[in-house]
C-alpha cells in the first residue's frame, strides 16, 4: 500500500509533464498554422516539428486559400506566386515525413511548396503542368490516407511517398 502511495506523486508528475509539452505541441503548431493563414510567417526554414503534428496539420490542409508568404527552398530560384495553405502544410507534413530525425538548418522537402501535374507519367510527353483545386483536393486525400488509414508507426509510414502513382508531384 505504501508502495502505490509513493508512486502516485510520481504518475501525476509524469502524467502531467507529457500533458504540458503536447498541449505545448499543439500550440506552436496552431500558431504556425495561423502565421502562413494570415502571411505573418517570418522565416527562410520550415519548422521542426515531430510526426505527432501531422494530425493538426491535417486538419487545415484541406484549406486551398491563397497564401502570399511561404518559405523557399533556399537552394532553388524559383518562387511560386501561387502559394495556397493547404500546400504549405502539406509540404511542412512532407517536411516531417522526410526529414525528422535529421533536420538540417534549412530543411526543406522541395523547391517550393507547389504541387504539380507531373505531365511525364504519359508516354511522350515531357515536364509538368499547373495543378487546379481538384487536384489540389486529390493530393489532400493522399497524404489523409497515408496519415490516417494507414495502422502503420510513423518509421513504416514515412518511406511511403503519398504522392506515389498519382502523377502529382512537389514542384
Amino acid at each position: 500500500m505504501r508502495m502505490k502511495i509513493l508512486f502516485l506523486p510520481i504518475i501525476a508528475t509524469l502524467l502531467n509533464a507529457y500533458s504540458c509539452n503536447e498541449e505545448s505541441m499543439h500550440d506552436e503548431v496552431n500558431l504556425y498554422i495561423e502565421q502562413v493563414r494570415i502571411n505573418q510567417y517570418h522565416t527562410d526554414t520550415l519548422p521542426h516539428f515531430s510526426p505527432d503534428a501531422i494530425s493538426i496539420l491535417m486538419k487545415h490542409a484541406n484549406d486551398f486559400s491563397k497564401v502570399k508568404r511561404f518559405p523557399t527552398n533556399v537552394f532553388s530560384s524559383f518562387q511560386s506566386d501561387n502559394l495556397t495553405l493547404g500546400e504549405c502544410l502539406l509540404c511542412t507534413i512532407e517536411n516531417i515525413r522526410l526529414n525528422y530525425g535529421n533536420y538540417q538548418k534549412y530543411s526543406f522537402p522541395c523547391r517550393v511548396a507547389e504541387i504539380q501535374y507531373d505531365i511525364t507519367v504519359e508516354p511522350g510527353t515531357g515536364g509538368i503542368s499547373s495543378t487546379d483545386e481538384s487536384d489540389l483536393h486529390r493530393a489532400y486525400q493522399l497524404y489523409y490516407d497515408w496519415w490516417f488509414n494507414n495502422e502503420k508507426g510513423f518509421e513504416e509510414k514515412r518511406i511511403i511517398n503519398p504522392l506515389e502513382g498519382s502523377g502529382l508531384r512537389w514542384l
